[in-house]
Protein backbone atom coordinates (compact mmCIF):
# COMPACT_ATOMS: atom_id res chain seq x y z
CA UNK A 1 0.00 0.00 0.00
CA UNK A 2 1.41 3.46 -0.88
CA UNK A 3 3.08 4.57 1.85
CA UNK A 4 3.81 8.49 3.54
CA UNK A 5 5.17 10.38 0.57
CA UNK A 6 3.96 7.14 -1.94
CA UNK A 7 7.18 6.09 -3.76
CA UNK A 8 9.67 9.33 -2.62
CA UNK A 9 11.10 7.87 0.38
CA UNK A 10 12.49 4.85 -1.61
CA UNK A 11 13.76 7.00 -3.95
CA UNK A 12 15.00 8.86 -2.23
CA UNK A 13 16.67 6.56 -0.19
CA UNK A 14 18.51 4.72 -3.22
CA UNK A 15 19.58 8.66 -5.17
CA UNK A 16 20.93 9.08 -1.28
CA UNK A 17 22.74 5.86 -1.00
CA UNK A 18 24.83 6.55 -3.97
CA UNK A 19 25.61 9.06 -3.31
CA UNK A 20 27.34 8.37 0.02
CA UNK A 21 29.09 5.96 -1.76
CA UNK A 22 30.35 7.79 -4.38
CA UNK A 23 31.86 9.82 -2.09
CA UNK A 24 33.56 6.87 -0.24
CA UNK A 25 35.12 5.60 -3.32
CA UNK A 26 36.21 9.44 -4.61
CA UNK A 27 37.32 10.04 -1.35
CA UNK A 28 35.56 13.16 0.42
CA UNK A 29 33.31 14.02 2.41
CA UNK A 30 29.48 13.07 1.66
CA UNK A 31 28.71 16.72 2.77
CA UNK A 32 31.18 17.85 0.40
CA UNK A 33 30.33 16.08 -2.37
CA UNK A 34 26.54 16.99 -2.04
CA UNK A 35 27.29 20.52 -1.77
CA UNK A 36 29.47 20.82 -5.19
CA UNK A 37 26.69 19.62 -7.07
CA UNK A 38 23.82 21.25 -5.28
CA UNK A 39 21.29 23.37 -8.00
CA UNK A 40 22.68 27.16 -6.83
CA UNK A 41 19.85 29.24 -6.87
CA UNK A 42 20.94 31.68 -9.65
CA UNK A 43 20.44 28.56 -11.77
CA UNK A 44 16.60 28.91 -10.96
CA UNK A 45 13.93 27.68 -12.51
CA UNK A 46 16.28 24.54 -13.29
CA UNK A 47 14.77 22.27 -15.66
CA UNK A 48 15.59 18.57 -14.89
CA UNK A 49 15.97 15.70 -17.22
CA UNK A 50 13.71 13.68 -15.40
CA UNK A 51 10.76 16.38 -16.70
CA UNK A 52 10.90 18.48 -13.23
CA UNK A 53 10.85 22.21 -13.36
CA UNK A 54 11.73 23.08 -10.08
CA UNK A 55 11.03 27.10 -9.43
CA UNK A 56 12.55 28.23 -6.36
CA UNK A 57 14.64 27.12 -3.51
CA UNK A 58 18.09 27.82 -1.66
CA UNK A 59 19.30 24.36 -1.44
CA UNK A 60 22.51 25.20 -0.64
CA UNK A 61 21.87 27.24 1.81
CA UNK A 62 19.38 24.58 3.51
CA UNK A 63 22.54 22.27 3.45
CA UNK A 64 24.83 24.59 5.02
CA UNK A 65 22.46 25.31 8.14
CA UNK A 66 21.68 21.76 8.73
CA UNK A 67 25.68 21.24 8.67
CA UNK A 68 26.05 23.94 11.65
CA UNK A 69 23.15 22.92 13.57
CA UNK A 70 24.11 19.19 14.07
CA UNK A 71 27.35 20.08 14.77
CA UNK A 72 28.48 17.38 11.72
CA UNK A 73 31.95 18.68 11.34
CA UNK A 74 32.62 17.25 15.20
CA UNK A 75 31.13 14.08 15.15
CA UNK A 76 34.44 12.52 14.79
CA UNK A 77 34.76 13.89 18.65
CA UNK A 78 31.68 11.96 19.63
CA UNK A 79 32.23 8.70 17.51
CA UNK A 80 35.11 8.66 19.94
CA UNK A 81 33.30 8.99 22.89
CA UNK A 82 30.94 5.91 21.94
CA UNK A 83 34.14 3.93 20.93
CA UNK A 84 34.59 4.28 24.30
CA UNK A 85 31.20 3.11 26.07
CA UNK A 86 31.25 -0.45 23.17
CA UNK A 87 29.22 1.69 21.20
CA UNK A 88 29.80 2.61 17.21
CA UNK A 89 28.42 5.73 16.04
CA UNK A 90 27.18 6.95 12.55
CA UNK A 91 25.82 10.08 11.28
CA UNK A 92 23.65 10.32 7.99
CA UNK A 93 22.27 13.03 5.60
CA UNK A 94 19.79 13.28 2.85
CA UNK A 95 19.27 16.11 0.91
CA UNK A 96 15.93 15.44 -0.37
CA UNK A 97 13.59 17.35 -2.93
CA UNK A 98 9.68 16.03 -3.48
CA UNK A 99 6.78 17.17 -5.54
CA UNK A 100 3.40 18.37 -4.19
CA UNK A 101 0.26 19.43 -5.33
CA UNK A 102 0.13 16.63 -7.42
CA UNK A 103 -0.26 13.86 -9.01
CA UNK A 104 2.60 14.86 -11.32
CA UNK A 105 1.22 15.99 -14.36
CA UNK A 106 -2.15 16.70 -13.53
CA UNK A 107 -3.94 19.55 -12.74
CA UNK A 108 -6.48 19.03 -10.07
CA UNK A 109 -9.16 22.09 -9.25
CA UNK A 110 -10.08 22.82 -5.62
CA UNK A 111 -12.66 24.69 -4.47
CA UNK A 112 -13.97 26.26 -1.10
CA UNK A 113 -17.27 27.61 -0.45
CA UNK A 114 -17.60 30.76 1.90
CA UNK A 115 -20.79 32.01 3.18
CA UNK A 116 -21.60 35.47 5.63
CA UNK A 117 -25.26 35.64 6.96
CA UNK A 118 -27.00 38.51 8.46
CA UNK A 119 -25.47 38.65 11.79
CA UNK A 120 -21.57 38.75 9.95
CA UNK A 121 -20.57 35.70 10.27
CA UNK A 122 -19.13 33.70 8.34
CA UNK A 123 -18.89 29.76 7.15
CA UNK A 124 -15.77 28.24 5.15
CA UNK A 125 -16.89 24.68 3.64
CA UNK A 126 -13.35 24.03 1.87
CA UNK A 127 -13.39 20.98 -0.36
CA UNK A 128 -9.63 19.80 0.91
CA UNK A 129 -10.23 17.38 3.79
CA UNK A 130 -8.70 17.76 7.39
CA UNK A 131 -7.34 14.21 8.23
CA UNK A 132 -5.02 15.74 10.82
CA UNK A 133 -3.21 18.94 9.07
CA UNK A 134 -5.76 21.17 11.16
CA UNK A 135 -7.24 22.76 8.62
CA UNK A 136 -9.89 23.54 10.89
CA UNK A 137 -7.11 26.18 12.72
CA UNK A 138 -5.76 27.00 9.30
CA UNK A 139 -7.97 27.80 7.32
CA UNK A 140 -10.62 30.07 8.89
CA UNK A 141 -7.29 31.91 9.56
CA UNK A 142 -6.56 32.67 6.39
CA UNK A 143 -10.10 33.68 5.96
CA UNK A 144 -9.59 35.92 8.59
CA UNK A 145 -6.38 37.22 6.89
CA UNK A 146 -7.88 37.80 3.61
CA UNK A 147 -10.89 39.78 4.99
CA UNK A 148 -8.95 41.66 7.79
CA UNK A 149 -11.78 40.59 10.58
CA UNK A 150 -10.98 38.25 13.42
CA UNK A 151 -10.96 34.75 13.45
CA UNK A 152 -13.78 34.16 16.06
CA UNK A 153 -16.16 35.29 13.28
CA UNK A 154 -15.54 32.18 11.15
CA UNK A 155 -17.21 29.21 11.26
CA UNK A 156 -15.21 25.75 9.89
CA UNK A 157 -17.28 22.92 8.32
CA UNK A 158 -15.88 19.94 6.75
CA UNK A 159 -16.88 20.15 3.15
CA UNK A 160 -19.01 17.23 1.24
CA UNK A 161 -21.03 16.72 -2.14
CA UNK A 162 -24.02 18.35 -0.63
CA UNK A 163 -22.36 21.69 -0.12
CA UNK A 164 -20.05 21.57 -2.93
CA UNK A 165 -20.38 21.04 -5.88
CA UNK A 166 -16.80 19.17 -6.44
CA UNK A 167 -13.68 18.67 -4.24
CA UNK A 168 -10.71 17.01 -4.78
CA UNK A 169 -10.35 15.79 -1.21
CA UNK A 170 -6.33 15.55 0.79
CA UNK A 171 -3.32 13.97 -0.40
CA UNK A 172 0.13 15.01 -2.48
CA UNK A 173 0.51 17.51 0.54
CA UNK A 174 -1.84 19.70 -1.60
CA UNK A 175 -4.70 20.69 0.85
CA UNK A 176 -3.09 24.22 1.36
CA UNK A 177 -1.64 25.02 -1.67
CA UNK A 178 -5.16 24.15 -3.43
CA UNK A 179 -7.78 24.57 -1.02
CA UNK A 180 -6.13 27.96 0.78
CA UNK A 181 -5.76 29.35 -2.60
CA UNK A 182 -9.06 28.52 -3.77
CA UNK A 183 -10.33 30.49 -0.25
CA UNK A 184 -8.28 33.38 -1.18
CA UNK A 185 -10.20 33.15 -4.51
CA UNK A 186 -13.93 32.91 -3.06
CA UNK A 187 -12.99 35.85 -0.18
CA UNK A 188 -11.63 38.08 -3.69
CA UNK A 189 -15.07 37.51 -5.10
CA UNK A 190 -16.91 37.50 -1.63
CA UNK A 191 -15.30 41.31 -1.29
CA UNK A 192 -16.15 42.61 -4.44
CA UNK A 193 -19.52 41.14 -4.65
CA UNK A 194 -19.90 43.28 -1.10
CA UNK A 195 -18.03 46.31 -3.13
CA UNK A 196 -20.78 46.16 -5.77
CA UNK A 197 -23.54 46.35 -2.99
CA UNK A 198 -21.89 49.05 -1.00
CA UNK A 199 -21.65 51.24 -4.17
CA UNK A 200 -25.14 50.74 -5.38
CA UNK A 201 -26.42 51.72 -1.28
CA UNK A 202 -24.25 54.71 -1.17
CA UNK A 203 -24.65 55.33 -5.00
CA UNK A 204 -21.03 56.08 -5.96
CA UNK A 205 -19.01 54.07 -8.53
CA UNK A 206 -17.42 50.80 -7.55
CA UNK A 207 -14.06 52.09 -7.58
CA UNK A 208 -14.93 54.78 -5.05
CA UNK A 209 -15.83 52.31 -2.65
CA UNK A 210 -12.72 50.69 -0.06
CA UNK A 211 -13.19 47.91 2.75
CA UNK A 212 -10.85 47.64 5.45
CA UNK A 213 -11.72 45.32 8.93
CA UNK A 214 -15.06 43.91 7.55
CA UNK A 215 -16.40 47.86 6.45
CA UNK A 216 -17.35 49.15 3.32
CA UNK A 217 -17.56 53.02 2.55
CA UNK A 218 -16.74 55.86 0.26
CA UNK A 219 -13.42 56.87 -0.22
CA UNK A 220 -14.50 60.69 0.44
CA UNK A 221 -16.88 60.17 2.59
CA UNK A 222 -16.55 58.64 5.97
CA UNK A 223 -19.61 59.20 7.78
CA UNK A 224 -21.17 56.27 6.51
CA UNK A 225 -19.76 53.06 7.38
CA UNK A 226 -21.66 49.52 5.85
CA UNK A 227 -20.26 46.20 8.08
CA UNK A 228 -21.05 42.49 6.19
CA UNK A 229 -24.04 42.25 8.31
CA UNK A 230 -25.31 45.43 6.58
CA UNK A 231 -24.23 44.30 3.55
CA UNK A 232 -25.91 41.40 3.68
CA UNK A 233 -29.47 43.11 4.67
CA UNK A 234 -29.16 45.16 1.19
CA UNK A 235 -27.99 42.06 -0.75
CA UNK A 236 -31.40 41.08 -0.71
CA UNK A 237 -30.54 37.59 0.04
CA UNK A 238 -32.28 35.94 2.66
CA UNK A 239 -29.66 33.28 3.51
CA UNK A 240 -26.61 35.82 2.75
CA UNK A 241 -23.98 35.94 0.26
CA UNK A 242 -22.68 32.67 -0.97
CA UNK A 243 -19.29 32.20 -2.82
CA UNK A 244 -17.91 29.49 -4.92
CA UNK A 245 -14.22 30.08 -4.97
CA UNK A 246 -11.52 27.84 -7.19
CA UNK A 247 -8.17 27.10 -8.16
CA UNK A 248 -6.34 25.28 -10.38
CA UNK A 249 -2.55 24.74 -9.79
CA UNK A 250 -0.48 25.70 -12.64
CA UNK A 251 2.63 23.69 -12.01
CA UNK A 252 3.08 21.61 -9.00
CA UNK A 253 5.27 22.81 -6.09
CA UNK A 254 8.72 21.00 -4.63
CA UNK A 255 9.55 21.06 -1.16
CA UNK A 256 12.53 20.07 0.11
CA UNK A 257 15.47 20.08 3.04
CA UNK A 258 17.78 18.52 4.47
CA UNK A 259 17.62 15.72 7.55
CA UNK A 260 20.62 14.89 9.37
CA UNK A 261 20.30 11.82 11.67
CA UNK A 262 23.00 10.21 14.21
CA UNK A 263 22.66 6.80 16.27
CA UNK A 264 24.44 4.75 18.43
CA UNK A 265 24.68 0.94 17.37
CA UNK A 266 25.29 -1.83 20.36
CA UNK A 267 27.71 -4.33 18.66
CA UNK A 268 26.52 -6.97 20.80
CA UNK A 269 22.71 -6.59 20.26
CA UNK A 270 22.80 -4.78 16.92
CA UNK A 271 20.18 -2.62 19.04
CA UNK A 272 20.04 0.80 17.09
CA UNK A 273 19.71 4.26 18.98
CA UNK A 274 18.53 7.43 17.84
CA UNK A 275 20.16 10.15 19.29
CA UNK A 276 19.86 12.50 17.62
CA UNK A 277 18.06 14.69 14.53
CA UNK A 278 18.00 17.78 12.61
CA UNK A 279 15.96 18.83 9.66
CA UNK A 280 15.91 22.18 7.88
CA UNK A 281 12.87 22.04 5.83
CA UNK A 282 11.73 24.62 2.74
CA UNK A 283 8.07 24.08 2.50
CA UNK A 284 7.53 27.97 0.75
CA UNK A 285 5.79 30.43 2.98
CA UNK A 286 5.54 29.32 6.88
CA UNK A 287 1.68 30.09 7.14
CA UNK A 288 1.66 28.36 10.48
CA UNK A 289 4.88 27.39 12.33
CA UNK A 290 3.23 24.85 14.79
CA UNK A 291 1.23 23.05 12.38
CA UNK A 292 4.21 23.01 9.88
CA UNK A 293 6.51 21.23 13.17
CA UNK A 294 4.23 19.16 13.60
CA UNK A 295 3.39 17.73 10.32
CA UNK A 296 7.44 17.52 9.90
CA UNK A 297 7.62 15.76 13.20
CA UNK A 298 5.20 13.27 12.50
CA UNK A 299 6.76 12.40 9.16
CA UNK A 300 10.09 11.90 10.74
CA UNK A 301 9.03 9.40 12.92
CA UNK A 302 7.10 7.52 10.61
CA UNK A 303 10.24 7.81 8.00
CA UNK A 304 12.77 6.08 11.08
CA UNK A 305 10.14 4.16 11.84
CA UNK A 306 9.72 2.78 8.25
CA UNK A 307 13.35 2.20 8.13
CA UNK A 308 13.94 0.43 11.99
CA UNK A 309 11.08 -1.36 12.91
CA UNK A 310 8.08 -1.45 10.83
CA UNK A 311 7.53 -4.46 8.64
CA UNK A 312 5.25 -6.84 7.28
CA UNK A 313 6.03 -11.13 7.97
CA UNK A 314 4.88 -13.62 6.47
CA UNK A 315 4.93 -17.62 8.04
CA UNK A 316 5.70 -20.08 5.46
CA UNK A 317 1.86 -20.48 5.07
CA UNK A 318 1.63 -17.29 3.31
CA UNK A 319 -0.14 -15.84 6.93
CA UNK A 320 0.60 -12.30 7.79
CA UNK A 321 2.49 -12.85 11.39
CA UNK A 322 2.24 -8.58 11.74
CA UNK A 323 -1.40 -8.44 11.80
CA UNK A 324 -1.93 -6.34 14.46
CA UNK A 325 -0.29 -3.57 16.26
CA UNK A 326 0.56 -6.39 19.03
CA UNK A 327 3.14 -7.63 16.56
CA UNK A 328 3.82 -4.78 14.11
CA UNK A 329 6.06 -2.63 15.74
CA UNK A 330 4.72 1.33 16.25
CA UNK A 331 7.28 4.45 17.36
CA UNK A 332 6.93 5.80 20.43
CA UNK A 333 7.90 8.50 22.07
CA UNK A 334 10.98 6.59 24.18
CA UNK A 335 12.05 5.77 21.02
CA UNK A 336 13.41 9.40 19.94
CA UNK A 337 15.53 12.18 20.56
CA UNK A 338 14.25 15.86 20.73
CA UNK A 339 14.15 16.81 17.31
CA UNK A 340 15.42 20.10 16.03
CA UNK A 341 13.24 21.38 13.25
CA UNK A 342 13.37 24.35 11.59
CA UNK A 343 12.12 25.95 8.31
CA UNK A 344 13.98 27.66 5.43
CA UNK A 345 10.75 29.33 3.54
CA UNK A 346 11.47 30.47 0.20
CA UNK A 347 8.16 31.17 -1.39
CA UNK A 348 6.66 29.68 -4.82
CA UNK A 349 4.77 31.29 -7.18
CA UNK A 350 3.14 28.85 -8.35
CA UNK A 351 0.41 29.91 -5.95
CA UNK A 352 -0.94 33.25 -4.25
CA UNK A 353 -0.20 31.36 -0.26
CA UNK A 354 3.60 30.97 -1.87
CA UNK A 355 3.59 27.53 0.23
CA UNK A 356 5.25 24.60 -1.32
CA UNK A 357 3.40 21.59 0.53
CA UNK A 358 4.34 19.83 4.12
CA UNK A 359 2.92 16.81 4.89
CA UNK A 360 5.24 14.14 3.33
CA UNK A 361 8.19 16.39 3.82
CA UNK A 362 9.67 14.66 7.18
CA UNK A 363 8.58 10.96 5.85
CA UNK A 364 10.77 11.51 2.45
CA UNK A 365 14.15 12.86 4.12
CA UNK A 366 13.52 10.52 7.13
CA UNK A 367 14.15 6.78 5.48
CA UNK A 368 17.35 8.07 3.66
CA UNK A 369 18.90 9.89 6.15
CA UNK A 370 18.15 6.95 9.09
CA UNK A 371 19.71 4.29 6.36
CA UNK A 372 22.81 6.65 5.73
CA UNK A 373 23.58 7.04 9.53
CA UNK A 374 22.99 3.08 10.36
CA UNK A 375 25.50 2.51 6.78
Amino acid sequence: SPYRGAGRPEATFMIESAIDEAAKVIGIDRAELRARNLIKPEMLPYQTKLMFNYDSGDFPAILEEALHLSEYHNFNKRCAISKKNGRIRGIGLATHIEVAGGPFGMRIKEVARLKVNREGIFTIAPGSMSVGQSLETSFPEIVARELNIEADKIQYIQGDTDYLPSGRGSGGSAATITGGSAIINAAEILIKKGSEIAADVLECDISDIKYDSGNFYEKNALDTILDWSQIVQYSNQPDGLDIIGEFTPSAPTYPNGCHICEVEIDTTTGKCFVLDYVAVEDVGTALYPVLIEGQILGGIVQGISQALGESLIYDETGQLSTGSFMDYQMPIASDFPKFRIKTHPVKTKINPLGAKGVGESGTVGALAATLSAIQ
